[in-house]
């Protein structure tokens, strides 16, 4: 499992949240997607711009990923992957 934190951030204008993914383990986690979601059992809010997505982040690696968002929509980051 990753280490997962998210946190809001605004500039020029444009709400954000900003992803960190942290890898603990000795082994790769491969292809994981960040989601921002407006609730726990919410969909996916769309339009979102990701900045980087579908990432892999190797043992004691960290990735950040930064969402444009729509102003105060945002409670809940939910991350997924394929291994």
């Amino acid at each position: 499992p990753l280490d997962v934190t998210a946190r809001r951030a605004s500039a020029n204008g444009q709400d954000s949240v900003v992803i960190r993914l942290r890898n603990p383990t000795r082994n790769v986690a491969f292809f994981e997607r960040a989601e921002v979601l407006p609730s726990r059992e919410g969909e996916e809010i769309l339009p979102v711009e990701y900045n980087d997505n579908y990432v892999t982040v190797f043992p004691g690696e960290s990735v950040e990923i930064r969402a444009a968002v729509p102003a105060s929509s945002v409670n809940w980051v939910r991350v997924t992957g394929h291994n």
